[in-house]
């Protein structure tokens, strides 16, 4: 059972990446989320696995995108706050995550 919660937000960047990489290309986008499940199996079993990025937030990379899951994880979850591109400004991200 995943343990694994998204904030609103989070959902939002999903669709948008989504529909970024489907308009690109037909089919990218399902090889997103394809890897993307793969990368929430890793946090569901590893939580700690993701480098700490700001406050109590991890970072996840996504294999093969240049995105990551702003993450932190709890003792009975872990919330999702985030699915983003890396290679906007750091400081872009660290606001998100306010």
């Amino acid at each position: 059972m995943s343990r694994i919660v998204h904030l609103p937000a989070a959902d939002i960047d999903i669709q948008n990446a989504y529909e970024y990489y489907e308009n690109l290309l037909g089919g990218r986008g399902v090889l997103f989320l394809m890897k993307l499940n793969s990368a929430y199996e890793t946090i569901n079993r590893f939580p700690e696995s993701g480098r700490i990025i700001h406050g109590t937030h991890r970072r996840f990379l996504i294999s093969n995108f240049p995105y990551a899951i702003y993450y932190t994880p709890y003792a009975e979850r872990i919330i999702v706050a985030a699915i983003l591109d890396v290679r906007q400004r750091p400081e872009m991200i660290r606001r998100r995550l306010k």
